[in-house]
């Protein structure tokens, strides 16, 4: 029997690309977070605004920059949940596809 010492490198990968997804993951939340606070204060610009012209005529903030800004933020952690999704979907659509063609597989699910 043959010993070996020192790092799997193959354990060594998976566990770099789960890293890699985690690291991922934060960032994607922090910029949610983040444009959800950009909206925020873009809400309470409007209504400070409101609040500020009841009744002269004043002029409006500007507004839709912030709106645009924390649009532009949103993309990406939503593009980068769904790649994930679909890599999962797709992962159980293959385990269903094995578990079919193989008839003589004990079905435990």
């Amino acid at each position: 029997m043959e010993r070996r010492t020192g790092p799997d490198p193959g354990l060594d990968a998976e566990g770099t690309a789960a890293w890699d997804t985690l690291s991922t993951v934060a960032v994607s939340l922090v910029l949610l977070l983040f444009a959800l606070l950009l909206s925020l204060q873009a809400v309470r610009l409007q209504r400070d605004s409101l609040d500020a012209r009841s009744g002269e005529a004043a002029s409006a903030p500007e507004i839709t920059g912030l709106r645009r800004a924390a649009g532009a933020l949103v993309l990406p952690p939503l593009a980068f949940f769904f790649r994930l999704a679909l890599a999962r979907q797709k992962v159980k659509w293959q385990l269903l596809i094995w578990c079919t063609a193989v008839p003589e597989v004990e079905r435990w699910y």
